[in-house]
């Protein structure tokens, strides 16, 4: 922004140009940037860094803040904030007991994970004490995740890896060793559909992207000289370029780094840079201050901004250097394109000089936080919503779309900006599609809602989670599911020819492609889930820590894709499915025969059964599983349950309680009342809407929550859930922990059931090869699952547990973390036997006990 306010153009002159001329300059060949190939370009580099340190708060200090406040605030000194050291760690481990972040959680379940690195220091000297400082200074909140640690340089990515990796997969649930991140910069990829046709609903788009220079520490650690030298390299670049690009350096007030600028921008120029949204101020957050990227503020810091104010630049704030670009609008596509150029054309000079930014094939882009690695882009959009937003779900169907939402406006509560939540191992290019396509949803329900239509939830109406631009790379590209968790894509990785082939099968009598069934594998790096791992396999969604990624819509899927099927199918359970029996029928005698010990405790008292919960997943023959059944088929599925389970007699009687607000039950219209709802609730026997983005894309909560419903057993802590994730699944769940009670509960419903339903002509999907079927593979053969809550605090703070429990065909499960209780479940279905299944789980109960000296 040459001359900027000095120049002060006319508001006429201020107003952007429109997207489709915007667009078509910046796709245009690129312009050659006049670009200095040694020195500065205002002034040699010892005269642009020559103000001494010492001088830096004598300056004015900045006019947003008064100088005794400046001066007082710590962090924004030379100095290092006070607390933990930074150039070396003490012998022992900081007490972390009381700390919220995920460094601090990782470090306390694995405390010699810090001997090993407390001593490693990376060949700049940012040492492991410098790294996790800011996490240890500041205990956080318990509601709130944050990182925990900052990078001082691109090497503390491999130095401190074993800390930083298991960082980066809690986080985002991206394994930074095995998978590769895709990096795609081209704006002709972008979709170029309207986002908001009417132009009334989308006020803006801003992007901003993340870069660091390599061979420089990063601005949490830099020295002052480095700091000024990274200032002195981008300013260089920036204002040699031209067209829409040209502007001007503008160092923050009270900066005496930048020669051209002493003392840094004027009173008038911060405030045109703030109501355009483009000025930043120093670090107020606790935990930024304690990680040092506050030191010597605001030397070596400023804002290059273009002419026209659509595209500007911040320099040493949290990173090195963030990229903007802004447009009135919808118009993303112009907005990337003119990012991408912005980026390209800064890349291209920086290596005329011998430079360039920090990047890795794993990682993408490195950045100083974890959070922000891969894309390293941030896509956000305001949009006016007044009727969506009033909703009490609109953060959360925002979240299924996979973006983040905050109110733009104290004025106007209808304005909001939603902004992409993920950014590692999903490219630029596919961050942007998605979060365009994610608007779109939202703006045609916004509209829905104007014409005085019902909207459910994204997932929840009449369609599945629509398509998000997180489309699969094909076989031929070489990244073929590589970044993708979950037994099918690995089956397919290792031949990916076999995805031609079973896409060439054809589809089912009833018309499901294999395209259909895999695609939570397909479109969702995580598989079903709704995020990353929490620290110990836990997640948030309630769904096991491994899953195959295949979904079978009908029965027939197993068999017309057997090929697809099967390989995933062993791999997860850990057999071989040739020669396998699958068990037979429940008896009502003889499946608790053979289970000798009810009720697992511990002698000792230092461990006991808190609660047990026995589940069983039945689906009904002839009829489309739940993620495939028309509204018809699923009404008809209630109506056939229903009857059976309400003619069922004594400790089997109960009755039927719709969802609240179904109207697909005669008898009670509008499901069961709120009272009901939080009896079933408080006894742990009421199911929810699924929130998985994988779950709600297969299609599991079309018509929420029509024809969906719990039957309520006279026996307290009995049910059955019609609807849910299958037809049936039957549910016990005792506090005393008799394990035998409530798997006999199970049985004798199941054939009281089952009997039922055959004397009306029905009868249980099931195959003699795979046993009952289900529409996950996970739950094939007996469709049972055993889940215990045990405390036994010396179990839970022991090391390996996750390791040790899988080898024993047990998974750790979610929400025990800190309580001294351990929630343990069943990891295969495919047993022999039901009641071998049940006997199994409370033998390696016994056995963990037993490893762990209880």
């Amino acid at each position: 922004m040459a001359n900027f306010i000095q120049k002060q153009k006319p508001a006429t002159d201020l107003k952007p140009k429109p997207a489709e001329d915007v667009l078509r300059e910046l796709l245009a060949p690129p312009l050659e940037a006049k670009v200095q190939t040694a020195g500065p370009v205002k002034a040699a580099p010892s005269q642009v860094n020559e103000a001494p340190k010492a001088a830096l708060w004598t300056a004015a200090p900045a006019p947003w803040m008064a100088a005794d406040i400046v001066s007082s605030l710590p962090g924004l000194g030379s100095e290092e904030y006070l607390g933990f050291p930074v150039d070396a760690c003490p012998d022992e481990m900081p007490d972390l007991s009381g700390h919220h972040s995920l460094m601090a959680k990782i470090l306390r379940k694995d405390p010699a994970l810090y001997d090993r690195l407390k001593n490693v220091k990376t060949k700049s000297g940012v040492t492991l004490a410098k790294v996790i400082k800011p996490g240890v200074d500041k205990k956080g909140h318990p509601m709130i995740k944050t990182i925990g640690l900052t990078a001082g340089d691109e090497e503390c990515y491999s130095a401190f890896g074993d800390l930083f990796f298991q960082v980066i997969e809690a986080k985002h649930g991206y394994d930074g060793r095995r998978c590769r991140h895709r990096t795609d910069l081209d704006a002709m990829r972008v979709d170029a559909r309207s986002i908001d046709p009417s132009g009334k609903h989308v006020v803006s788009v801003r992007l901003s992207a993340v870069r660091n220079l390599r061979g420089f520490r990063l601005p949490s650690a830099a020295s002052s000289d480095e700091r000024r030298e990274v200032e002195r390299l981008l300013s260089q670049v920036l204002v040699e370029q031209t067209g829409i690009l040209e502007g001007s350096y503008l160092p923050l007030a009270g900066s005496e780094s930048y020669v051209p600028r002493p003392g840094g921008m004027s009173p008038e120029e911060m405030a045109e840079l703030d109501r355009a949204g483009a000025l930043f101020s120093q670090p107020e957050a606790p935990l930024l201050l304690a990680s040092g990227m506050g030191r010597d503020w605001p030397d070596a810091r400023g804002v290059f901004a273009s002419d026209s104010l659509r595209a500007w630049a911040w320099l040493n704030e949290e990173d090195h250097l963030r990229l903007f670009t802004f447009q009135d609008g919808s118009g993303l596509q112009a907005a990337f394109a003119q990012l991408a150029r912005m980026e390209s054309t800064l890349s291209t000079c920086l290596a005329q000089q011998g430079h360039s930014f920090m990047h890795n094939d794993s990682l993408g882009y490195v950045t100083s936080c974890p959070s922000n690695l891969g894309a390293a882009l941030r896509v956000e959009l305001t949009l006016r919503l007044p009727l969506l937003s009033r909703r009490r779900d609109f953060k959360e169907c925002c979240r299924a779309l996979g973006l983040g939402a905050r109110k733009a406006s104290d004025e106007d509560a209808s304005v909001w900006s939603v902004s992409n939540i993920e950014t590692l191992g999903i490219s630029e290019v596919e961050l942007v599609n998605a979060a365009a396509e994610a608007c779109r949803h939202l703006v045609a329900s916004e509209e829905a809602l104007e014409r005085g239509e019902r909207v459910a939830q994204s997932g929840l109406g009449s369609q599945p989670l629509p398509a998000l631009g997180q489309g699969y790379l094909g076989p031929e590209t070489g990244d073929w599911l590589w970044n993708h968790e979950g037994e099918a894509a690995e089956v397919l990785r290792r031949r990916p020819e076999l995805y031609e082939e079973l896409c060439n099968l054809g589809a089912t009598a009833s018309g499901l492609s294999f395209p259909q069934l895999a695609q939570a594998t397909l479109r969702f790096r995580n598989g079903m889930r709704s995020g990353p791992p929490g620290i110990g396999g836990s997640r948030g969604d309630g769904l096991p820590p491994e899953l195959i990624g295949l979904c079978a819509r009908d029965a027939e899927c197993y068999e017309v894709f057997k090929a697809g099927f099967d390989p995933a199918i062993e791999a997860y359970h850990g057999l071989c499915l040739t020669g396998w029996s699958p068990p037979a029928q429940l008896s009502r005698d003889s499946a608790v025969a053979g289970i000798a010990n009810g009720v697992i405790a511990d002698a000792t008292g230092s461990a006991r059964m808190l609660s047990v919960r026995i589940q069983l997943s039945r689906n009904l023959s002839g009829l489309a599983f739940s993620p495939a059944c028309s509204a018809d088929e699923r009404c008809e599925v209630e109506r056939l349950l229903t009857r059976a389970l309400s003619s069922l007699t004594g400790h089997c009687a109960g009755k039927y309680l719709p969802l609240r607000d179904s109207e697909s039950c005669p008898f009670r219209p509008g499901g069961m009342t709120s009272q009901e709802e939080q009896e079933l609730g408080q006894r742990g026997l009421l199911f929810q809407e699924p929130k998985a983005p994988g779950l709600l894309a297969l299609g599991f909560g079309r018509d929420w929550p029509e024809a969906r419903g719990v039957f309520a057993f006279e026996s307290p802590g009995l049910a059955a859930w019609v609807n849910e994730e299958d037809h049936l699944l039957l549910v016990a769940a005792r506090s005393d922990g008799d394990l035998k009670a409530a798997f006999a509960a199970v049985c004798d419903v199941e054939f009281s059931l089952r009997s039922a339903l055959e004397g009306r002509g029905c009868s249980f999907a099931r195959s003699d090869r795979l046993g009952y079927l289900t529409a996950l593979p996970e739950k094939l053969g007996t469709g049972l699952s055993v889940a215990l809550v045990l405390e036994a605090p010396k179990l839970a703070a022991s090391p390996g547990l996750a390791q040790r429990c899988a080898d024993l065909g047990l998974e750790v499960a979610l929400g025990r973390a800190g309580t001294g209780c351990v929630e343990l479940r069943s990891r295969s279905s495919l047993m022999g036997s039901d009641a071998g299944l049940v006997r199994s789980v409370s033998d390696a109960c016994a056995k963990l006990l037993s490893q762990s000296g209880i």
